[in-house]
């Protein structure tokens, strides 16, 4: 069987081996080095179509297989899967057990799923935020580097026997090199977030169980290097509440390719019940700031209609809207429009994007904000 030369590549890149982009002979073959393994050199033909390129990677794969004390069988297996986004074995994952599905045990309340995958996202998204400047509220998550994360996150298959949601990330970005450094400033973005996630849900679980909860939140204010932040506890709290039994475990597994925390207990879960979600919000808006709504007139796209026909067959009722607030950036939000509104609203997000004014009183919120009284709305020519 002859393995593509990609998937060969993307195996060795996720065991830690770097590929030498200067040596003699590089137009024939690749050299690959591994800083854990410094006395020992891999090579791989630079083309597939070489005459004795399945005979090389017979015997890179023997001699990876000495070097890692594993069987060649394993590492077939894992090429045949190794495609650059999903390495096999090379993601953090973010698991999430539902302890008491419906009666059957085979399914969710539909509210719940898709509250835990949307909250999913402002989980890694808000981790990222705090791998990147830690704070104990972030007014915008999705930055470059925040979304970047999130495009690379895949949902996983749920297991049997109980009902888990596993949101994993692979470990590496395009371009990032596995580093063995233990320092956490030199760990991937991927391990950095997942971390800043399990060291949040840890330390809100803790305080929960102990009564500390408001505590925890005045600490968190005053730390240059909180733990926590009220996005982070927002979006549990909204998981929490949407359950309907048995209560929610977080849980997580990181990958072995790059070292774990220290005193990392693999089957450690964090739980809270439905009845922890009151505290976990008073812990949320005890960090959040108390911003006043902006009354003024606002430039934007049409993002999504969740409109329903009326009495007068017309369609009104809630658009989603991408805004370009002044000093803060694009900004999500939501207006229940009228049928004259919501028709200038459908006629600017067929024509792709076509922009928006709309005046009117928008209330901040943790995620999405909310327009709680409307002026005027109109197309306009650019923002």
């Amino acid at each position: 069987m002859k393995l593509p030369i990609t998937n060969v590549k993307n195996l060795l890149r996720s065991h830690g081996w770097q590929l030498k982009e200067k040596h003699t002979n590089s137009d024939k073959f690749f050299l690959f080095r591994n800083p854990l393994y410094e006395s020992r050199e891999l090579t791989l033909p630079t083309k597939e179509d070489a005459p004795d390129y399945s005979d090389a990677v017979s015997i890179l794969l023997n001699k990876l297989a000495a070097i890692e004390n594993t069987l060649v069988e394993k590492l077939i297996r894992e090429i045949e899967k190794a495609t650059y986004d999903q390495l096999p074995d090379s993601s953090d994952d973010l698991i999430l057990r539902v302890v008491k599905p419906t009666e059957d045990g085979e399914a969710i309340p539909l509210t719940l799923a898709r509250t835990a995958l949307e909250e999913a996202e402002v989980l890694i998204l808000t981790g990222s935020c705090h791998a990147q400047n830690p704070k104990p509220y972030y007014r915008l998550i999705g930055n470059k580097t925040s979304n970047s994360l999130l495009e690379r996150a895949f949902f996983n298959h749920t297991q049997h026997g109980s009902f888990v949601l596993t949101v994993s990330c692979p470990i590496l970005a395009i371009g990032e090199q596995y580093l063995l450094s233990l320092e956490t400033t030199d760990l991937p973005i991927t391990r950095k977030s997942f971390l800043a996630i399990r060291n949040g849900i840890s330390e809100l679980q803790s305080a929960i169980s102990n009564e500390k909860y408001i505590e925890l939140a005045k600490d968190t204010l005053l730390s240059k290097n909180p733990l926590l932040s009220a996005n982070l506890a927002q979006a549990i709290g909204n998981i929490v509440a949407s359950d309907t039994g048995g209560g929610i475990e977080f849980a997580f597994n990181f990958s072995e390719l790059v070292q774990p925390p220290e005193n990392f207990e693999k089957n450690k879960s964090f739980a809270f019940t439905r009845e922890n979600a009151k505290k976990i919000y008073e812990f949320a808006a005890t960090l959040r700031p108390q911003e006043k709504p902006l009354k003024n007139r606002f430039i934007g796209t049409v993002e999504a209609l969740r409109g329903d026909l009326n009495d007068d067959g017309k369609r009104a009722g809630v658009v989603e809207l991408a805004l370009l607030i002044p000093e803060i950036g694009w900004t999500r939000a939501t207006a229940e429009l009228d049928a004259v509104a919501y028709k200038l609203a459908d006629s600017a997000h067929i024509n792709g994007a076509q922009f928006v004014a709309i005046t009117g009183t928008l209330e901040p919120r943790p995620r999405v904000w909310v327009f709680s009284s409307i002026d005027s709305f109109e197309h306009v020519a650019s923002p």
